[in-house]
């Protein structure tokens, strides 16, 4: 059969295009086991809600830290389903699960690194005790969420989810830039609500010391008062003793 030359090779009579590899049908163990925490995290989570709702003071918690507790449970009800969302997608190999998924580890990755960086500050303000238990915590963390992300960007793993062309750089830049802005966005929910806090516990200390200085000057009043009538007395016993005969 002779080859039309006006057509390009690729539509070519008795030419075969190019197919992507299959996906593997063997679900890998990595992601069987990222699956499994996972969900294990979101029922977790879910079990702590009421636990944080009806146990502790809220109010004092929440000026301490500036996160209002409405927030907290909304933020711990989001997470909670996404986990388990993220968990039934990472099992039946659902490309938009292993986004969520790298997208976790990577915001890790980076929260670990700000904490181990924030170390020396944190001692001075008080917040950390000693520089071994932060560091070592930190670190931990931060070792396992890195392990998880160079794991999910394996070729294999990539390829289970049918998303062998993603570049790992440029989908981490991404990540991290997502990360940065919510995270700022957060930072910011929580300076306005300690800055508010902070300007209601000084306008009540305030009104205390006020209160305070009237009840001193209102006491001191009434001795006067109470001092001038004695002395008023005293004089009128007295003027009357001497015109006694």
């Amino acid at each position: 059969m002779d080859t039309n030359p006006y057509l390009p090779p690729s539509l070519t009579a008795g030419a075969v295009e190019p197919m992507d590899p299959p996906r593997p049908v063997r679900r890998p163990t990595g992601i069987a086991l990222l699956a499994g925490l996972l969900a294990l995290l979101g029922l977790v989570l879910l079990l702590l809600l009421p636990v944080i709702l009806w146990a502790g003071d809220n109010a004092q918690w929440s000026a301490r830290t500036g996160v209002p507790i409405a927030l907290l449970l909304t933020l711990g009800a989001f997470a909670a389903a996404m986990f388990l969302a993220t968990a039934v997608g990472l099992w039946f190999g659902k490309p938009w699960a292993w986004w969520l998924a790298a997208w976790y580890y990577v915001s890790g990755v980076l929260g670990n690194a700000f904490q181990l960086l924030s170390i020396p500050v944190f001692l001075q303000t008080g917040r950390y005790a000693s520089f071994e238990e932060p560091l070592l915590k930190h670190s931990v963390r931060l070792a396992f969420d890195l392990s998880i992300v160079l794991y999910l960007f394996r070729p294999h793993v990539k390829q289970f989810f049918g998303l062998q062309a993603i570049r790992p750089w440029r989908t981490v830049t991404i990540m991290a830039g997502i990360t940065l802005v919510l995270g700022t966005a957060l930072a910011g929910i929580v300076a306005y609500n300690l800055i508010s806090a902070r300007r209601a516990e000084r306008a009540a200390e305030s009104r205390q010391e006020e209160e305070g200085d009237r009840g001193q000057e209102t006491g001191v009043r009434r001795q006067d008062v109470s001092g001038g009538s004695a002395t008023g007395g005293a004089a009128a016993q007295d003027g009357a003793s001497h015109a006694s005969p």
